[in-house]
């Protein structure tokens, strides 16, 4: 508690905060200029050590398919692309929250048995994918 009171009266939180914002912005705009077909599937720390495919492969073409506007593209890379925004949007409320000294952002509240629901889906879609 005494270090989480020291580093939000230091002020880093949201310095850091926009620091982030501005890298995935960055990362965004690289990302709707550079195509993500061309690099090698090898890339992926998971699938070069194992060769199977992992719950996020395909996280990298859906997100540059959906920057161009094409959701059916982007759900046929990695129909698990829909729930990156909600989670992105929960990480920065969370750190937003954190700092302190601003209006608070509502933070996504789901039950329990929703996130197990979640994650077991994206873990028998990542055995699924493999199978066929």
């Amino acid at each position: 508690m005494q270090a989480k009171k020291r580093f939000r009266r230091a002020g880093l939180i949201r310095p850091l905060l926009a620091c982030a914002i501005l890298i995935g912005l960055s990362a965004l705009f690289a990302l709707y200029h550079i195509s993500p077909y061309g690099f090698p599937a090898s890339l992926c720390p998971f699938r070069a050590a194992t060769g199977l495919l992992c719950p996020g492969c395909g996280m990298t073409r859906a997100l540059y398919q959906l920057l161009h506007l094409h959701l059916g593209l982007a759900l046929r890379e990695n129909p698990f692309i829909l729930v990156l925004p909600p989670f992105l949007y929960g990480v920065f409320a969370w750190g937003w929250n954190g700092a302190g000294g601003g209006p608070a952002l509502p933070l996504p509240r789901l039950p329990v048995w929703m996130v197990y629901a979640l994650l077991g889906a994206w873990g028998l879609f990542a055995i699924a994918r493999n199978l066929l």
